[in-house]
């Protein structure tokens, strides 16, 4: 379910990003798992992913320094592109960290392993969909996180047309004198930024869209999986073996995928409040390439929060609510028929815990997260606007 779920639309994006390298995590279809692709391929993944970090070290570098160099054609727009170069390229250099990691082989395995027993509880118990319905909110964000890959280019455009990008200030720091006025040095440094900033955009749009749409069909497909093992699984034995299974998986996972969700949507959330004051605030004082790039990032990013956080605390409620739903099951069992597997299975019905899933070690994903969050974001968004203006610099 999961797979086929999101397999469609990142076999688009492998299309899309067709001019680029493979990604070192594949699927096969045939044995039906992910692999990682022999390190002699590696190359080119470590060389974007160099790039990338060279990126995010020029946007650290440039918007601390402006505090003390004050550089005069340095205003709002520049520190809002390069603020979001920061956060990209920061989740982009956590994903990438992530796959290079030595733990990959045996996250890949878990991740096997749950699409393994996922196969094994559909095709004896037949998981409520709700329907044949044409589409769903899962479709929809899928297609409308497609729209990201169109970013790239626009800010590409508008970094190199307006010297927004994180090397151009480190040139202008760095070969400030007129010997690096002439035209032959000032075409070079420009095809240098163009090769730069083109392989790190791709690569950074890639990941994110990619990550994002694994992470809105796990959550889905997690969601599903609880509700058909709550509700369909009547069979105590096999209830305990999928449970067991997964609750092993997910502990083995818990690290990387909290890591993953605090990170995503902590940047996620922090960029959609910068990006909704730029796009109220900068109403016809931006130019119009400028407010359509932050005009569709806010869209693309405000459609994942609304759809993201309800999903959440669906699954949430779905899985806080299984132990106590297998309980009382059990406990009915037993005082229908008092026998001893009866009796045991209502004793181990008191070891059921929900799955893991936290927002960073701290705070589980349920309905109290996602209402938390929405108001957060909500009320710090309308306080930005309100107490700050995109004419002040």
């Amino acid at each position: 379910m999961l797979v086929s779920r999101v397999e469609p639309s990142l076999r688009f994006l492998g299309r899309f990003y067709r001019f680029m390298y493979e990604v070192p995590v594949r699927w096969n279809k045939e044995n039906w798992k992910i692999y990682t692709s022999p390190k002699r391929k590696w190359f080119p993944y470590y060389v974007s992913m160099s790039i990338v970090t060279s990126l995010w070290l020029t946007c650290v570098y440039t918007l601390p320094t402006q505090l003390f160099l004050h550089r005069k054609t340095f205003g709002i727009v520049q520190a809002c592109i390069l603020t979001t170069g920061f956060g990209a390229f920061t989740v982009t250099m956590a994903a990438g960290n992530a796959i290079c990691d030595r733990s990959v082989e045996s996250k890949i395995f878990a991740v096997n392993q749950y699409l393994h027993i996922e196969s094994a509880l559909y095709s004896k118990y037949k998981p409520n969909t709700g329907g044949s319905k044409p589409l769903d909110s899962l479709d929809i964000i899928l297609f409308i996180i497609q729209l990201g890959n169109f970013i790239p280019f626009l800010i590409l455009f508008a970094c190199l047309y307006w010297d927004l990008d994180g090397p151009y200030w480190v040139i202008e720091d760095f070969a400030p004198s007129a010997m690096y006025r002439e035209p032959r040095t000032i075409l070079a440094f420009l095809v240098v930024r163009a090769l730069l900033l083109m392989v790190g955009f791709w690569e950074t749009t890639r990941t994110i869209t990619g990550s994002a749409m694994i992470m809105f069909t796990a959550i889905d497909s997690m969601t599903l999986f609880v509700k058909t093992l709550t509700h369909k699984v009547k069979s105590v034995t096999i209830f305990f073996r999928y449970y067991t299974h997964v609750s092993i998986l997910c502990n083995a996972l818990e690290g990387s995928s909290t890591l993953s969700f605090f990170l995503t949507i902590t940047t996620a959330c922090c960029l959609w409040i910068l990006w909704i004051w730029v796009c109220v605030n900068g109403f016809g004082k931006l130019e119009l390439p400028l407010y359509f790039l932050f005009l569709l990032a806010t869209f693309i990013v405000g459609m994942a929060v609304l759809i993201f956080l309800p999903k959440v605390a669906v699954m949430g409620e779905a899985i806080t609510k299984m132990p106590n739903i297998k309980r009382i099951e059990m406990r009915k069992k037993y005082t229908a028929w008092k026998s001893i597997q009866n009796k045991i299975a209502v004793k181990k019905s008191l070891a059921i815990r929900p799955f893991r899933f936290q927002y960073g070690s701290f705070y589980p994903m349920g309905s109290n997260f996602s209402r938390n969050t929405f108001g957060n974001v909500i009320e710090n968004a309308m306080t930005v606007i309100l107490l700050f203006d995109i004419d002040k610099q």
